[in-house]
């Protein structure tokens, strides 16, 4: 049992298997359809997220 969390952490932790993920999920996204309730939470987590963003980026004291 201990082998399989191994294996599983050995593949999430290369950067390219994230990657092929996160594209697949994407295209899966596209393709196939999603209610209309599904898309305005992602709409808001977006939206939220961009506005987190915003205010970390706005009061850092010490830019790079």
């Amino acid at each position: 049992m201990k082998n399989k969390f191994e294996s599983i952490n050995g593949l999430l932790s290369q950067g390219d298997f994230l990657l092929a993920i996160g594209i697949i999920g994407v295209l899966a996204g596209l393709i196939i359809p999603v209610p209309p309730f599904i898309i305005d939470v992602f709409l808001a987590f977006n939206l939220g997220i961009a506005m987190v963003i915003i205010m970390v980026s706005t009061f850092v004291k010490k830019p790079l």
